[in-house]
């Protein structure tokens, strides 16, 4: 009769699921230390400052990102970062298949 899963696929399933329950241990710890410390009424003040006219925009997007917009800045990098991992490891997967 046809299989539909090879036992060693699932050896291999079954030994990955301490990490995957270490990664979302982490990841829960990192959601509850970020969102739990924010106030969520100050995103949606107005800004408390006028821009005269000798200050630049880059001093005001500065302020921005690291006052008000600090939360999604943080994600957004955290995002960045597992996709940079995740395009490293697919292509050295790609590469060792190439060499072997």
């Amino acid at each position: 009769m046809f299989d539909m899963f090879d036992m060693d696929d699932l050896k291999k399933a079954i030994r990955l699921i301490p990490h995957a329950i270490t990664s979302l241990v982490f990841l829960a710890g990192l959601y509850l230390a970020i969102f739990s410390n924010t106030s969520w009424f100050a995103l949606f003040k107005s800004p408390s400052y006028v821009l005269t006219k000798y200050e630049s925009g880059s001093v005001a997007i500065g302020e921005h990102m690291f006052t008000t917009y600090v939360v999604p800045f943080e994600v957004l990098s955290l995002v960045l970062l597992a996709a940079f991992v995740g395009a490293i490891y697919i292509a050295i997967k790609g590469w060792r298949r190439e060499n072997s």
